[in-house]
């Protein structure tokens, strides 16, 4: 167990310095690692914080319960998934109050690499799905299913391919039935297997093969 207070979150005399309101974030933080040790919780990150900046962060636990000894800090590095969503709109908000966002503003004006992005109304068919995912990637994305059988083929650009050829090795994933694939020529981006999840729950929600 590690923290910024040193040994094993005693710290009683910094906690004393720091104030009665301090204290009470302390307080907080030290138990919620503490129950994550004691209930089976794998790990454990926390960071208390306020506007003059960080007034407590400690690790606990183990970065994968089982499978690894490396111990969990506040550095550890989580797939947070949707819980970024939090965390973009209270930076967003911030730089809205500085001056240095504009909602009205077209978002290639911030970030030049979606000025192609095709921008989808209406209902999400299959062509939809593979042509969102397409213009994410950057490449063109398939679909195939076995029955009825049926393979498509979307560009970036929402355009059908008329080369519907099978996905290329170890870039298409096969959930129920169904197989969705990237079709780019040379190695994974960061972003493709997530990509590929999402198109894939997309396709099985899609033909009615369940949900997430």
């Amino acid at each position: 167990m590690t923290d910024r207070l040193g040994g094993h979150l005693a710290g009683d005399s910094r906690e004393a310095r720091l104030g009665e309101r301090a204290s009470s974030h302390l307080v907080l933080a030290k138990r919620a690692i503490h129950l994550g040790v004691v209930r089976d919780v794998p790990h454990v990150a926390a960071i208390v914080a306020d506007r003059d900046g960080i007034l407590y962060e400690g690790g606990a636990g183990v970065r994968i319960a089982g499978g690894s000894d490396d111990p969990v800090t506040t550095s550890t590095q989580f797939r947070i998934m949707s819980m970024t969503k939090m965390v973009c709109t209270v930076a967003a908000l911030q730089q809205i109050k500085r001056g240095e966002l504009d909602l009205d503003a077209p978002v290639d004006s911030y970030c030049p690499e979606f000025a192609g992005v095709v921008v989808l109304e209406g209902s999400t068919g299959t062509r939809r799905g593979l042509s969102a995912a397409a213009s994410l990637a950057g490449c063109n994305s398939g679909f195939c299913q076995e029955l009825p059988l049926r393979t498509l083929k979307i560009t970036p650009k929402g355009d059908i391919c008329a080369d519907a050829s099978p996905p290329p090795p170890g870039s298409s994933m096969t959930p129920d039935g169904i197989t969705v694939w990237l079709d780019r020529g040379g190695p994974a981006h960061a972003n493709d297997a997530i990509i590929l999840e999402r198109l894939a729950l997309a396709v099985r929600i899609r033909h009615g093969r369940g949900g997430p």
